[in-house]
């Protein structure tokens, strides 16, 4: 089933829109647990935060109730009607030259493609951009090439989103290239969660076009065990097979992985799939998201335990993004841990 739909500035299709999306993921789970009904919460929070989910992501969840962890990743909830944390917690719009990229790192810059993505989930640090769903056009992507091309300290891109493999293979190779044909970008790396949500997406073909443009890392987001599937496993195959790394940077989420032992079973699974560690992030204040956020010390009281009780090699860092700072900051250094 068709689960992407692209935006019209007409408010009215905006709206039908959303209804569709959320009613896909309501009928889905309605359809593999008989008696399902959305709340009013979730009616409410859909109107505002539109759910959307690929149906592989779906298919991971086991009861359609707030303590399963892919459920509450995916679930509209009354809690997202919350005035806390901000739009932009990190303030990205400042460090945006040109719309849609971001220079936030002196030797690295992100760019966004399309703001689709296989699912959206429910503790989004880009929850801001849900609005827009138009892929990027050919006037846009020449404004980044110029930049680029004029910012001869960036060695590395990163293409983020919502999701770029939300892209056909087709419009994705021709953007790649387009990066790869800047001289000095020795490096792009792609962050997606089709390796998690949409693990068919990842083809052999996929892998190999990605591997031809530069891309050596791809970085994915698993949040919990319950999502690490055979499937997941086959996409890791492929892109492991095309040269490769997959790595993960997980977020640190209340009801989803705040539990020691619940994190362990996180980082041994991963790798037993061949994703290595990357990050684990400390959730941003973001509105619309704050029921996922802990406190650093909460949060710090869990990781800790859990790397004790793990192999250090499976461990990722524990970092804030903090505003105003030039890179991720570990959370044991906040704490004056370390």
């Amino acid at each position: 089933m068709q689960t992407f739909v692209i935006h019209r500035k007409n408010s009215g299709f905006k709206r039908n829109f959303k209804c569709r999306v959320a009613a896909f993921v309501a009928d889905h789970l309605a359809e593999r647990f008989p008696g399902f009904k959305p709340d009013v919460g979730w009616r409410r929070a859909a109107e505002r935060y539109p759910a959307q989910a690929h149906p592989e992501y779906l298919d991971l969840i086991k009861k359609p109730f707030l303590d399963d962890p892919v459920f509450r990743q995916v679930s509209p909830s009354s809690e997202e009607w919350s005035e806390e944390g901000a739009y932009d917690p990190v303030g990205e719009r400042g460090f945006s030259p040109v719309p849609g990229l971001l220079h936030r790192y002196q030797d690295r810059a992100l760019v966004i493609p399309a703001s689709r993505c296989f699912v959206r989930c429910r503790h989004c640090m880009r929850k801001r951009l849900w609005g827009l769903s138009e892929e990027v056009g050919v006037e846009r992507v020449r404004q980044w090439i110029l930049y680029l091309d004029a910012h001869k300290e960036i060695s590395e891109v990163i293409v983020s989103g919502g999701d770029p493999l939300t892209l056909s293979d087709q419009r994705l190779g021709k953007f790649l290239d387009s990066i790869a044909g800047v001289r000095h970008i020795r490096e792009v790396r792609i962050h997606t969660r089709a390796v998690v949500a949409a693990p068919s997406r990842i083809t052999p073909e996929l892998a190999k076009l990605l591997a031809r443009r530069k891309v050596r890392r791809l970085v994915t987001q698993f949040n919990h065990a319950q999502e690490v599937s055979s499937k997941s496993a086959h996409a890791v195959r492929a892109l492991n097979a095309a040269g490769i790394k997959v790595l993960n940077q997980s977020v640190m989420l209340r009801g989803v992985n705040d539990e020691a032992e619940t994190l362990a079973d996180l980082f041994a699974a991963l790798a037993g799939i061949n994703v290595s560690p990357y990050y684990l992030h400390h959730p941003d204040p973001v509105r619309g998201a704050m029921h996922f956020t802990l406190s650093l010390r909460e949060g710090w009281a869990v990781y800790s335990k859990a790397r004790e009780e793990s192999d250090p090699a499976v461990v990722p860092a524990y970092v804030v993004d903090l505003p105003g700072r030039e890179a991720k900051v570990e959370v044991e250094r906040v704490l004056g841990h370390g």
